[in-house]
């Protein structure tokens, strides 16, 4: 009873034989439809990006711990953009973009992005930021309204203690 013959690689083409067979030129059949060299040769390539995309815990960490230290130094440079107060326009709440928006896209930490979206744009958003500076100037956190003038209540207390020891430093 004969074995019907292998079909040809599936990568190369070339015809392939079973080892029980004998060395007549075709290409040993290894696994998965492929003659050995192109078995190999993918296993290599295959074994190298797995090698490259697995990083061990502290490159992972270490990955981490450099995006967080550049968020948070984007974060500390946009804030100081803002350490040197500017005057309140009189007019400034007439010209809001945020007017049409209801008050509890402000106070909802889920709306924040949509928030910052729609107070990027604003012409006075400057203004709605100082405006919020001086009304919550020594109120508690809970007192405070979570998104104005395009920040958070965490970020506006970060900028009030930039602004703070800027004063500190200039007496």
């Amino acid at each position: 009873m004969t074995t019907p013959p292998l079909p040809p690689c599936t990568n190369c083409g070339q015809p392939m034989r079973r080892r029980s067979e004998p060395n007549d030129g075709r290409r040993l059949y290894q696994a998965r439809g492929m003659c050995a060299s192109c078995y190999e040769v993918r296993r290599r390539r295959a074994s190298r990006t797995l090698r490259r995309t697995q990083a061990t815990d502290a490159e992972r960490e270490q990955r981490r711990a450099a995006g967080k230290a550049a968020a948070v130094e984007a974060r500390r440079q946009r804030l100081l953009a803002l350490a040197t107060p500017a005057p309140i326009e009189p007019d400034w709440r007439e010209r809001a973009a945020c007017l049409e928006a209801g008050p509890y896209a402000f106070a909802d930490p889920d709306h924040t992005d949509a928030v910052k979206a729609m107070c990027s744009s604003c012409p006075v958003a400057r203004s709605c930021l100082e405006a919020a500076m001086q009304e919550e100037h020594r109120q508690p956190m809970a007192y405070r309204a979570y998104m104005r003038g395009g920040l958070t209540t965490a970020e506006r207390t970060s900028l009030d203690r930039i602004r703070r020891h800027r004063k500190d430093d200039a007496a």
